[in-house]
């Protein structure tokens, strides 16, 4: 709400109360109250006590009839196995990806290695135009920093003067600064990449 006051507008803000801790029986009272049949309490109790009850219902919303009630074959045990097969997707798809990201830094850091050298990537000429080498160098000295406490970090501080090769200065790199780094290379090295996949750079970069 906004009111006038010597020609300015002050705004008045109106703060909801938070919400009581609830037991688990409560909780299961609440879901059962608003349509959510529950044949087993004990096993409900015991999902909530792993899951959280606020994780939980957010797989409910999906079921909402309204506000207040769920639609009439709302079960907990359904919303319960699509939280698990949610979970299960999930576990699969972040090994798929993890080993998508080390297969390609692999890549990457040996051809980049082998074609300019251990540290030619801190070379701004071994990349393209639109490469802000600047910005790169400074994304790579934030993530050195917060790793600093890793042993082979603290070994190339201590024994390198702070200098890592390609090889290991990639295990440092996110998936974003990865993308970004094989994006900003000269089509030449891309392409000889893009074969480790069986693709063209083009296609690699995207």
């Amino acid at each position: 709400m906004m009111c006038p006051m010597r020609g300015q507008f002050i705004s008045r803000v109106f703060v909801v109360e938070l919400k009581n801790p609830k037991t688990y029986e409560e909780q299961i009272y609440i879901l059962r109250s608003k349509g959510c049949s529950i044949d087993n309490d004990s096993l409900a109790m015991e999902f909530l006590k792993r899951v959280n009850y606020y994780r939980f219902t957010g797989y409910l919303i999906a079921f909402k009839q309204s506000e207040e009630t769920y639609f009439n074959d709302t079960s907990f045990a359904k919303i319960a196995s699509l939280y698990t097969f949610d979970q299960d997707l999930r576990e699969i798809i972040i090994k798929a990806v993890s080993e998508i990201e080390i297969f390609t830094k692999s890549i990457i850091s040996y051809h980049h290695g082998h074609y300019y050298g251990a540290n030619g990537y801190m070379d701004v000429s071994n990349f393209n135009e639109k490469h802000n080498h600047k910005h790169f160098v400074e994304k790579l000295d934030a993530v050195i920093e917060n790793n600093k406490n890793t042993l082979f970090v603290k070994h190339h501080m201590q024994n390198y003067d702070g200098r890592f090769p390609i090889w290991v200065a990639t295990e440092l790199f996110t998936m974003g600064m990865i993308s970004i780094f094989y994006a900003d290379l000269h089509s030449d090295i891309k392409k000889i990449i893009a074969k480790e996949y069986n693709t063209d750079y083009a296609h690699l970069e995207s």
